[in-house]
């Protein structure tokens, strides 16, 4: 019966120390370069996420601002939040509950050949840790879209749009 006590103590234990770890890591510098790094592999395109703000499990920053040299040629997310979810943290996935972004700001070169950002046959990444590596976002709101595009045609603007 102690045996049983001092395992189901030792379970406690580290559940505790787990969810230290994880919050820990959400909070770190790390943590926001992986964001950018994913954020910037998906779109092609060399970007930073600004500094993060947290509350619980609730996360702000002032932006994302990127620069691409293909289709996208510029992108700028203003103000954004979202919850981090931990459901999918044992399918190896950081979901983002609710993203809502204030402003995006878009230039993009549509008449460049369009490459695909991935491909189904791709093998995924390895991971080289316990923690997820992957971002799925439930859903998307955007305050107010302004799009630039070049396309074969002439340029195209679009301005004021919002997304949910």
């Amino acid at each position: 019966m102690l045996a049983l006590v001092g395992l189901f103590l030792l379970l406690v234990i580290g559940i505790g120390v787990i969810h230290i770890g994880i919050r820990r890591y959400l909070k770190s510098d790390e943590f926001r370069v992986f964001l950018s790094q994913k954020a910037s592999e998906a779109i092609s395109v060399r970007g930073e996420l600004m500094p993060l703000q947290w509350d619980g499990l609730a996360v702000r920053s002032k932006g994302f601002e990127a620069q691409g040299d293909e289709q996208i040629r510029m992108l700028a997310l203003d103000n954004l939040q979202t919850e981090i979810g931990l459901g999918g943290f044992w399918r190896g996935v950081w979901l983002l509950k609710g993203f809502e972004v204030r402003e995006v700001d878009l230039e993009v070169d549509a008449r460049a050949a369009v490459k695909p950002a991935f491909h189904k046959d791709e093998k995924p990444e390895k991971k080289s840790s316990w923690l997820p590596n992957e971002l799925e976002a439930q859903s998307l709101k955007i305050g107010r879209l302004s799009v630039k595009a070049l396309l074969d045609s002439g340029p195209l603007t679009i301005k004021g749009v919002k997304v949910e």
